[in-house]
């Protein structure tokens, strides 16, 4: 999460029109604030082309990264990346009219397309992996596995009940502070409750002290290693639909070159 904070602005300047006429003062604020927002966001303002615009920012994201010379892609400079990006293609829309409007239906086509064949965009991006590198990844998670379990098994019950919980809650962008919250106090209370049950079953002190130690180690563990599986299913079906349906997946990919060859025409012209 990349939070962006601006120079704040003095109310006052609002006061005494807000005195004479509270709308105007209200309104007067609320159009400052806005230019003052616009440069610390992406700011899309066509509506239009917004489809176009927002999807862009992920699949030619590698591409303007490499283009503004950026070590990499995650934030901030991902922020910028997508602000350039937008910018240009701002400039390109006013006199590009029916050329967006192509571009756009080729890249709703695009996205349609690899959300049937269930892949991503990174996938197609990146080509997947070879086989070699997909069966070692594999054999490798196998062998480790065993500690997934463990961590899973004992942090199942903080990591679900605050999930569970949060969806009582109507508002979804209350969900992750609920979830926050809820897992600050729990997982340290399910931790110590735990523990308490080793020790009335060891008895030692050694051993509670060592098993309270590797929940949040294994829970940490447990977490990046299902990360990494749901990936590498990823690229296993990935692989397998590329040598199953090749004309299909290479169809896929030549649309992904036209949306980023046509992108880079604009980015050329019009930076």
């Amino acid at each position: 999460l990349h939070i962006n904070f601006g120079k704040p602005l003095a109310v006052s300047e609002f006061y005494e029109l807000y005195k004479k006429t509270p709308i105007k003062g209200i309104n007067q604020l609320t159009a400052t604030l806005s230019e003052h927002i616009k440069p610390l966001m992406v700011n899309i303002e066509s509506m239009e082309y917004y489809t176009l615009y927002n999807e862009l920012r992920e699949i030619y994201k590698y591409r303007m990264c490499k283009i503004l010379s950026f070590p990499h892609c995650d934030q901030p400079y991902k922020l910028k990346s997508d602000q350039e990006l937008v910018r240009i293609l701002g400039i390109y829309e006013e006199d590009h009219k029916e050329a967006m409007s192509e571009l756009q239906n080729q890249t709703i086509m695009y996205l349609g397309q690899i959300k049937s064949f269930g892949i991503s965009n990174d996938l197609i991006e990146s080509d997947g992996i070879p086989f070699i590198s997909l069966l070692g990844q594999s054999v490798f998670l196998f062998l480790i596995s065993p500690v997934f379990l463990y961590g899973l098994i004992n942090n199942l019950i903080p990591y679900l009940l605050p999930i569970k919980i949060a969806k009582k809650i109507k508002d979804i962008q209350f969900h992750s502070s609920f979830k926050f919250a809820i897992s600050l106090v729990l997982f340290p209370v399910i931790y110590v409750l735990q523990s308490v049950v080793v020790k009335i079953i060891f008895s030692f002190w050694w051993i509670t002290g060592i098993y309270l130690i590797s929940l949040p180690l294994t829970g940490g563990f447990a977490y990046f290693w299902n990360s990494k599986l749901q990936n590498l299913k990823s690229f296993w079906k990935y692989y397998n639909q590329k040598r199953n349906k090749i004309s299909q997946i290479h169809q896929i990919i030549g649309m992904h070159e036209i949306i980023v060859q046509t992108t880079d025409k604009i980015i050329r012209e019009y930076s």
